[in-house]
């Protein structure tokens, strides 16, 4: 029934499930054919994900982070895996953030309210792109705040423009989305602020 289908799409938005039904990989027996073939997907999805992000982005993104006040992390379900990374670099490196929990709407409304224009708001979404996410930047974009939105393609909604979104190849063969071209410009970001801020990251190791 209607009513069934829509509790079984419903449930499955809850729990997240982000596996496709006929994925690629599923005509392949051999273990060394989907070795190999992994294995080259993971590698194409680095090289095109840096063939097409503009150098400048990243070191405009890092200097951003290094001006702002407090830095606020948005990402939902899978994208929550790739804010959190991101939170725990960032913390390693020793500029406060802090993971913004999308599910949670006091906590999302609580942080929206003290919002802050010295603040930077990073903001994740990939397939399937979450509406509370998408609600988010809608409202951070309404009272002009310095967003960054982090996402997979310009067709996503919460695509802002070249100059403040960073396109990500999350393609899978298996899963909606991976998280590995996702997980190394963040450390590209990362290599950046702390060889543009060494005497910064230098007095934050002797604190550790």
């Amino acid at each position: 029934s209607d009513f069934k289908r829509s509790l079984q799409a419903h449930i499955t938005n809850i729990v997240g499930i982000n596996i496709k039904n006929d994925h690629e990989l599923k005509g392949l027996t051999n273990k060394f054919q989907i070795y190999q073939d992994y294995r080259l997907k993971e590698i194409e999805r680095i090289r095109s994900t840096y063939e097409t992000i503009d150098p400048d982005l990243l070191f405009s993104v890092a200097e951003r982070i290094k001006r702002a006040k407090t830095i606020h992390i948005y990402g939902h379900k899978v994208s929550h895996i790739a804010a959190k990374f991101m939170e725990l670099r960032l913390k390693t490196i020793g500029f406060k953030n802090s993971v913004v929990n999308t599910m949670d709407d006091f906590e999302v409304m609580f942080d929206l309210v003290n919002t802050n224009k010295e603040d930077l708001y990073l903001v994740f979404s990939f397939p399937y792109y979450s509406v509370h996410t998408i609600n988010i930047v809608e409202y951070l974009k309404s009272v002009n705040l310095n967003i960054v939105s982090i996402t997979d393609s310009i067709d996503s909604p919460i695509f802002l423009d070249d100059k403040n979104t960073i396109i990500v190849n999350t393609e899978h063969p298996i899963y909606f989305n991976s998280l590995t071209a996702v997980f190394s410009v963040i450390d590209m970001i990362m290599t950046i602020l702390v060889f543009e801020g060494k005497e910064r990251f230098d007095r934050y190791k002797k604190l550790i």
